[in-house]
């Protein structure tokens, strides 16, 4: 069972112009415990692979999927869709963010996979069994 995690930066792990390293460790946990990958659609995936993973860190830049971001399209659930499209046996994925109106017009099946993050806070601690959760289901 393959399952992949499609993460957002900003809001989600970023924030005052620095990665929080708790995010950071938080999700490896999360995706380490199920055997996920990673998948970028930060608009920061512009600045290329390299500047991404040293800012994600080593752990978590070991889950980075080969393909590791979405094409650069505008609409972040359309290059979602093309990003599984183009990989049909991940069958099984979640979407971090921390903004809906990326997802305006997206499928009901897409928006049951997304889950936002408060751009306040990010991630937290209580929104590991979701992720869990959703990425198993």
């Amino acid at each position: 069972m393959n399952k992949i995690l499609f993460l957002d930066f900003d809001g989600v792990l970023r924030f005052e112009n620095a990665f929080s390293g708790s995010h950071l460790e938080l999700l490896a946990d999360i995706l380490d415990g199920i055997g996920a990958r990673v998948v970028i659609t930060s608009d920061w995936r512009k600045q290329g692979q390299e500047w991404c993973r040293a800012m994600i860190g080593d752990r978590l830049s070991r889950l980075v999927h080969p393909d590791w971001c979405t094409s650069v399209l505008g609409d972040r659930w359309v290059e979602i869709s093309i990003w599984l499209h183009l990989h049909p046996d991940f069958e099984h994925y979640c979407i971090l963010d921390d903004f809906r109106y990326h997802f305006d017009g997206a499928p009901d099946a897409m928006l049951d996979r997304l889950i936002l993050c408060s751009n306040r806070y990010g991630l937290v601690a209580k929104m590991g069994p979701v992720i869990r959760d959703t990425l198993l289901r």
